[in-house]
C-alpha cells in the first residue's frame, strides 16, 4: 500500500467528493484536504453558521476553493430527503461518497424518527442517505464510511438492538452503532460485486483522535474530566482524518479494506471485529436498516 505522502501525486481537481459532517474534527480535516488540492466538495452540516465558518476557514488558506456548504441532520429523515433532493439539483456525479457525520456517548434520547440517537445518526441515517444518492454515484465512485476501533467492543442483539427494552448505555451504543458502519460495508460490498459494478467500498477508523466527536452531545462532569484527560495525549484531528483520506484515494483499494493509522504519518490496513465479517451478520443488519429506513437500493 502507498504511504500518505504519496497521495500528493493523485490528481483530485475532476473528482466531486461529498463528505458528511464537513464542519469540524474529522470531518473538517478531510473536507480542507480535498478543497486546497482541487476537488469540488460538497460538505454538510447541522448548523449552516458552523458550516459557513469551516468552509470561510478554508477559504483562508486557498481562496478558490470549490465548495457547496449544504444542511444535513442525520436524525431526521425529511433533512435526509431535502439534503438528498439539493445534491440531485447540483446536477453532478459523486466520485466520493464519505458516510463521516456521527456523535457518540451521548445520553439516551430518540431520533425525530425514533431511532435511537446514535445508531440513527452514525448508523441509519447513513444508510438512508446512501441509497438516496446512489444514482448519483460515478461507474467508480468509492463509498468510505467511517467507523472506530470501538467497533471491537460492539455487539449486535436484535431483539433489543435500540434498547427498546432499556439497559441504555452510550458507550455500548456507540459501539454497537461503530460495528453497524462495519457490518454495512461488507454487506454493501457484497451487493454491488453481485450486480458487476465498480464501485469500491471501504472503511476507515481515526484512532485515538481529537475527532470532534468528544463535543457531540452533553455528559457529566466527571465523564467529560476524564475525557479531558484523555485528549491531553491524542492524537491532532488532521492526523486522525489520514486514514479517512487513504480510504478514498489508494488506488490499490479494494472493496474491503479498513484503514486505520500505523504513526502519525503513516496508514495501515486493520483486521475488524470477526463478528464485522460474519456474512449472517451483514445480511441481518441490512434487512433490519431496510426495515427500519424504507431506503430502497438499485441492487439485486
Amino acid at each position: 500500500m502507498i504511504q500518505f505522502k504519496e497521495l500528493e501525486n493523485i490528481d483530485v481537481s475532476h473528482k466531486t467528493v461529498l463528505i458528511t459532517g464537513g464542519n469540524a474534527g474529522l470531518g473538517f480535516e478531510t473536507a480542507r484536504y480535498f478543497a486546497t488540492h482541487g476537488a469540488y466538495v460538497i460538505l454538510s452540516s447541522r448548523s449552516l453558521d458552523k458550516g459557513q465558518a469551516a468552509c470561510e476557514l478554508i477559504q483562508t488558506e486557498v481562496p478558490k476553493t470549490r465548495l457547496c456548504l449544504l444542511q444535513l441532520d442525520l436524525a431526521d429523515s425529511n433533512s435526509i430527503e431535502n439534503f438528498s433532493t439539493q445534491v440531485h439539483e447540483l446536477n453532478l456525479k459523486i466520485d466520493i461518497l464519505i458516510n463521516n457525520a456521527g456523535i457518540m456517548a451521548v445520553p439516551y434520547a430518540l431520533t425525530k424518527d425514533g431511532y435511537e440517537s446514535q445508531i440513527g445518526v452514525n448508523h441509519l441515517g447513513h444508510f438512508r442517505l446512501s441509497a438516496l444518492l446512489f444514482d448519483l454515484l460515478s461507474d467508480d465512485a468509492r463509498i468510505v464510511n467511517v467507523s472506530s476501533m470501538a467497533h471491537r467492543q460492539g455487539t449486535v442483539n436484535f431483539k433489543n438492538f435500540m434498547y427498546e427494552k432499556g439497559k441504555y448505555s452510550p458507550f455500548g451504543a456507540y459501539s454497537r452503532s461503530k460495528l453497524c458502519n462495519l457490518l454495512y460495508t461488507y454487506a454493501l460490498a457484497d451487493r454491488i460485486s453481485a450486480n458487476n459494478l465498480k464501485m469500491i467500498v471501504v472503511s476507515a477508523h481515526p484512532g485515538v483522535a481529537k475527532t470532534g466527536l468528544f463535543d457531540t452531545g452533553k455528559r457529566s462532569k466527571v465523564i467529560q474530566f476524564f475525557i479531558g484527560l484523555f485528549l491531553a495525549s491524542v492524537s491532532t484531528a488532521e492526523e486522525g482524518a489520514r486514514p479517512t483520506i487513504m480510504a478514498a484515494l489508494d488506488p490499490q483499494a479494494v472493496s474491503g479494506n479498513f484503514y486505520g493509522p500505523l504513526k502519525k504519518n503513516l496508514v495501515k490496513l486493520e483486521t475488524p471485529k470477526p463478528l464485522a465479517l460474519d456474512k449472517k451478520a451483514q445480511s441481518d443488519l441490512w434487512a433490519y436498516s431496510i426495515n427500519k429506513t424504507k431506503a430502497t437500493y438499485p441492487l439485486n
